[in-house]
């Protein structure tokens, strides 16, 4: 697997390399030339294991007890709207999120 990291003057933290180990560890079961392009909630199905023994929230399902709430910002002076947002792995890196 290949990873890019921006900056590209920046070298990945111990625990991102953690992260990366969970997508190579599972890589057989994601691959996307081997499983015709599975949607971002199967592969996150796939590592969630991986993920949580690393400390990360991940959401389990749709409904609202199984997602993360995170503030979505938007507009003037980026206001926050509770509970919006994307399906996401909450990961606490030292401020990458």
């Amino acid at each position: 697997m290949i990873y890019q990291l921006f900056p590209r003057t920046q070298k990945p933290t111990e625990q991102l390399i953690e992260v990366f180990r969970c997508f190579e560890k599972n890589a057989d079961d994601i691959a996307s030339e081997l499983h015709n392009k599975l949607e971002s909630n199967a592969v996150l199905n796939y590592i969630a294991d991986d993920l949580h023994r690393l400390g990360f929230k991940v959401e389990s399902g749709k409904k609202k007890e199984d997602k993360i709430a995170v503030p979505v910002l938007y507009g003037i002076n980026r206001a926050s709207k509770p509970g919006g947002g994307q399906k996401r792995a909450r990961p606490f890196l030292n401020g990458l999120a």
